[in-house]
């Protein structure tokens, strides 16, 4: 009986064997694949910090344009008015030398 079982172990032992091979090579493909998506994954979220960091150098800088911008339009107003009044000023001096 038991150089039967000797004799059976080899076909008892195959299937397990490959089972076992099998198993081995699922879990190093599926080790590889969750360390690439780890890779990808950190990968996006340096590109996801990056991106922050120049969306708010960004918005740092559309406010300061916002403010330049504020700054020339008051000076253009100011220029206007001051135009308006230097214009103005001349009409009356004419009209009174026109008078005279």
């Amino acid at each position: 009986a038991l150089l039967s079982l000797t004799n059976q172990a080899p076909e008892l032992l195959l299937p397990a064997s490959r089972d076992l091979a099998n198993g081995y090579h699922v879990a190093r493909d599926w080790n590889a694949d969750l360390k690439r998506n780890q890779e990808t994954m950190e990968h996006d979220l340096q590109q996801c910090h990056w991106a922050e960091g120049k969306r708010q150098k960004l918005e740092a800088y559309t406010i300061e344009m916002e403010g330049s911008l504020a700054e020339a339009q008051a000076d253009l107003a100011a220029t206007q008015l001051l135009t308006l009044i230097r214009d103005n000023h001349r009409a009356q001096n004419l009209s009174s030398f026109a008078d005279e």
